[in-house]
């Protein structure tokens, strides 16, 4: 009984996630989460971009988001180098001296991507992630992005994300 303090706080923070169910996949976001559905790119069920106002400082251009991309694979796309190399332009852009780690897996899936963090003059510490996997016949690209406030966020959105 001595932990029972920490089980009320994880049931709580559980009860209040997100459940978010599409037809390509499903996760579980942590509170104070919503889906950005102002975006000109949005579509339920092909690009979403979900987003934690309150771990985004009012001045900066760039908060903390997850972005989900669901495009059927056709003819020769493949992860590629060449498929993800815009990505890692754009981070090496974003933040120029970060560390870069190259990443084979996120959450339970094999692939490939980037993960880069470091400090940036307008946004402070930084992490920013770009990868990519295949399954059942769609290709699935992910970005995360967050200051360290909200670092923890993206343990329960990696357990609980499934694709179908």
């Amino acid at each position: 009984m001595r932990y029972a303090w920490l089980l009320l706080v994880l049931a709580g923070t559980l009860c209040d996630a997100a459940e978010i169910d599409r037809k390509t996949f499903a996760v579980s976001l942590p509170e104070g989460w919503t889906e950005d559905t102002q975006s000109v790119l949005h579509d339920p069920d092909s690009y979403v971009d979900f987003e934690n106002a309150a771990c985004t400082r009012p001045e900066s251009v760039a908060g903390t988001f997850f972005s989900v991309m669901v495009q059927k694979k056709r003819e020769g796309w493949s992860l590629s180098d060449d498929f993800l190399q815009k990505p890692k332009e754009a981070l090496e852009k974003w933040l120029p001296d970060a560390k870069s780690t190259d990443l084979t897996k996120w959450a339970k899936y094999g692939g490939k991507g980037v993960e880069r963090e470091g400090n940036s003059l307008v946004l402070g510490r930084y992490r920013l992630l770009v990868f990519g996997f295949e399954h059942a016949g769609r290709i699935y690209l992910i970005m995360e992005a967050n200051t360290p406030s909200c670092a923890g966020d993206f343990a329960q959105i990696r357990q609980t994300f499934k694709v179908k």
